[in-house]
């Protein structure tokens, strides 16, 4: 579909309003690796959004969103973030970062502490949390106790403490059954409508069909589309 200059412009405008994030050429290659694990990386992370970031196994999807996150640095390029964003970032990989001799609320507790909020706040957000989920009734239940699904819910929760304005999720979904997805989609559909911008990786095609806005696609660490 082709656009007049004026909505090109107008489009533009509306997005830069929105931006969290602006990624630019951004480049990371492993020591030791012939190929770079990410290349020219260029595309902006927008606040209300669910952004899904799609590729083959090895394609580079994990390396790209830990760059994003700031848990590895990139070799080139630029990584720029809205004012506070990065001091407002979630970020969930793949691996569950659970104590499963703890219970959930000293799960939530632990995390909370981390992100610098107070005993009162943990309590009310990990109990409102929670309560979204499904899971307020186990609470005080050890994680060991809870199937693969709750300890997915579970985790989830962990990384909404604090209400980030953006929030990465490797994976989420991995090992979740059909409740469990549909009570993770439910939250992060209204986190998105509440203003939250929201990366994912899935390799779960129908769940990024229901749930993402934007796609990317990468391949062996080159993004092949940026579309809608």
């Amino acid at each position: 579909m082709l656009l007049t200059w004026q909505a090109i412009l107008q489009r533009n405008y509306k997005m830069k309003n929105r931006e969290l994030c602006i990624l630019h050429e951004v480049r990371k290659k492993y020591r030791g690796s012939k190929e770079a694990a990410i290349e020219s990386a260029s595309f902006a992370i927008q606040s209300g959004e669910i952004l899904g970031i799609l590729g083959e196994n090895g394609a580079g999807k994990s390396t790209l969103l830990s760059l994003i996150a700031g848990t590895q640095k990139f070799d080139g390029g630029s990584i720029e973030y809205r004012k506070d964003v990065k001091k407002r970032l979630s970020y969930l990989p793949q691996e569950l970062s659970l104590y499963q001799e703890l219970t959930g609320r000293e799960n939530m507790t632990f995390w909370g502490l981390l992100e610098k909020m107070n005993g009162s706040q943990i309590k009310v957000e990990s109990e409102s949390l929670l309560k979204e989920l499904g899971l307020l009734e186990k609470i005080d239940k050890r994680v060991q106790t809870y199937s693969g699904g709750m300890k997915r819910r579970l985790h989830l929760a962990t990384a909404l403490l604090g209400k980030p304005s953006l929030l990465l999720l490797d994976e989420p979904f991995v090992g979740a059954d059909e409740a469990s997805i549909e009570q993770m989609i439910k939250i992060l559909k209204v986190r998105r409508d509440e203003g939250v911008g929201i990366v994912l990786i899935s390799h779960q095609k129908e769940i990024v069909d229901t749930l993402v806005d934007r796609r990317i696609y990468i391949k062996k660490g080159r993004m092949m589309d940026a579309g809608l």
